[in-house]
């Protein structure tokens, strides 16, 4: 096995484990806050406040659920497929309240109403985890090929 192999290799578990510690680390907050996380979710005002708790309590169970499957083989290029979309949606979502000028956490891993305000920061945290997602997808797609 190349050296190059063997990197791209270390570094797609890597990317792995981090994503599996982010994505539990937010959905145990947000499921422990759920009632605030609910609030969280209505301050973005992207749905109607009829649906708003059920989004809330999908968005937590997804995010639990893809952190546990993403080292299942089987499950693990779909659930890093679903996590690419989903951040892709959330970064739009902090996208349109930046233009919109809404002064609020954005709920990602704290829904504390001390938490940080939406900004720039939050779009590059986003698009700083989709490349890494795509890489991801990109080795996992790879792997099955090779």
């Amino acid at each position: 096995m190349s050296s190059r192999v063997q990197i791209l290799k270390g570094v797609y578990w890597a990317g792995l484990v981090v994503v599996f510690a982010l994505f539990l680390w937010a959905g145990l907050q947000k499921a422990i806050h759920l009632d605030a996380f609910c609030l969280s979710v209505y301050r973005y005002h992207l749905f109607p406040e009829v649906v708003v708790n059920w989004v809330a309590f999908w968005v937590v169970g997804l995010e639990l659920i893809c952190a546990f499957f993403l080292f299942i083989p089987l499950f693990r290029l779909a659930v890093l497929w679903v996590l690419f979309f989903m951040l892709l949606f959330f970064t739009v979502g902090i996208g349109v309240n930046l233009v919109r000028n809404v002064q609020m956490g954005c709920g990602c891993f704290s829904s504390s109403p001390m938490a940080d305000d939406l900004s720039v920061f939050g779009i590059v945290k986003n698009v700083g985890l989709i490349v890494l997602l795509f890489f991801l997808i990109v080795q996992e797609v790879r792997s099955k090929k090779g």
